[in-house]
């Protein structure tokens, strides 16, 4: 069994590296403004005379968030000011792999509402171990049988050592 519970190698090596690349997302993030109205996320530019030469290389942008200002179209404003278009833009170098972040898992906290099922003809249906199987409200594509969900642990009201009690629910 491979650490992190993958199948193989392979795959836990390409998780973290997509992990990786998704952490390093911002190590080499620029951002820029112009009046560039063609600029869009995924497209790539080349920055030419910069100062630092090792700069004046490929770019991918990000993001882009145009604005602009229309005074012509306001009554109270004059009309001796034109059409402005003005963005803000992230970017990154265009060598860089952009990963989106994980979503992280959803939970559900605290107790749940299910029907204790099992096989048909069987009052009680529990393995060695006391666990019973559960058809959840919100589980739309169970069937209501012994195949609904994996063995469940049943809260018991007292336990201790040498002493408690055990009560397996019915089906």
């Amino acid at each position: 069994d491979f650490p992190g519970r993958f199948k193989d190698a392979q795959h836990g090596q390409d998780f973290t590296r997509y992990r990786l690349d998704a952490l390093r997302n911002d190590a080499n993030l620029g951002q820029g403004a112009s009046n560039d109205f063609t600029l869009q996320p995924g497209q790539l530019f080349s920055l030419y005379n910069h100062p630092r030469g090792d700069l004046n290389h490929a770019w991918q942008l990000l993001g882009v968030q145009h604005s602009g200002k229309q005074m012509q179209a306001l009554e109270q404003a004059s009309g001796d000011q034109g059409t402005v278009l003005f963005n803000h833009f992230s970017f990154i170098p265009h060598t860089q792999t952009w990963r989106p972040t994980p979503l992280a898992k959803p939970a559900m906290d605290g107790p749940q509402i299910a029907m204790v099922v099992g096989p048909p003809g069987e009052e009680i249906y529990c393995d060695e171990y006391g666990r019973i199987r559960l058809q959840f409200l919100w589980d739309r594509y169970g069937q209501s049988n012994d195949n609904s969900s994996c063995w469940i642990r049943v809260t018991q009201p007292w336990a201790g050592q040498g002493w408690g009690m055990l009560a397996i629910p019915r089906i």
